[in-house]
């Protein structure tokens, strides 16, 4: 369904991204796992249409996003969830979520919405006239996920969610990873936690330095020799 391919992207004379292809089927979590510096981030904004690619493209069931300004790029149903949750913290829960429902795809269902956001995240519920910025760093990661999900996505590009968060929240933002999955949302998730962003996904890719070095199913990169040597610690 979703499909990046052979995309080269940097700033000013600096490449950063150096021919990377990737693939998010329908219904399916697909990782992303990497150092810090890896280009997980420079791909993100590649795909969200923030940074323009050189080279490559980026298509969701054969239309092409590369060129695409980042509005009519959500309208497609590519949601992204960005790295530092940026949310507006003088804003309540609520108005943070109906922000998410703004594209043309969600705009008549928003209402509806946030019943299952609600359900996913019951606290946001309890906080919905809270301000963003008195949640704390775990409801403030929901309030992110929710107000992308507020978006209508077919694909959600999660950047780092577990970012700052305790591994009792960082097992329930997953969890409902799980259940994006349910309903056929094909989920992109770029993670440093590698041993979660495995456990959660069915397949998997490695980005060292711009290049796409390793891929696999999840199982089969959780067993990779290279992978417990230099991700997870084994």
């Amino acid at each position: 369904m979703f499909v990046v391919d052979t995309v080269a992207a940097g700033y000013g004379k600096s490449m950063v991204l150096q021919g990377v292809s990737l693939e998010v089927k329908e219904g399916e979590c697909t990782c992303l796992i990497g150092a810090n510096g890896a280009g997980k981030s420079t791909l993100m904004r590649v795909i969200s249409g923030l940074l323009r690619s050189v080279s490559g493209e980026v298509s969701i069931d054969n239309i092409v996003l590369t060129g695409l300004p980042p509005n009519e790029i959500v309208d497609l149903g590519v949601i992204q969830v960005p790295e530092g949750r940026l949310i507006f913290p003088q804003m309540t829960v609520e108005e943070n979520l109906l922000l998410g429902a703004r594209n043309h795809r969600a705009k008549s269902e928003a209402y509806s919405s946030f019943e299952k956001v609600y359900t996913l995240f019951p606290v946001l519920k309890k906080r919905k006239n809270q301000r963003g910025g008195t949640l704390s760093g775990g409801e403030q990661q929901m309030l992110a996920i929710g107000r992308g999900l507020m978006a209508k996505p077919r694909i959600l590009l999660l950047d780092e969610p577990s970012i700052g968060l305790s591994p009792l929240l960082v097992a329930e933002v997953f969890s409902v990873v799980q259940e994006l999955i349910k309903e056929s949302i094909g989920v992109l998730l770029v993670e440093q936690n590698v041993s979660a962003a495995l456990n959660v996904s069915s397949y998997g890719y490695v980005l060292e330095r711009g290049h796409s070095v390793l891929r696999g199913s999840s199982q089969e990169l959780l067993e990779d020799e290279s992978i417990k040597k230099h991700y997870l610690g084994n």
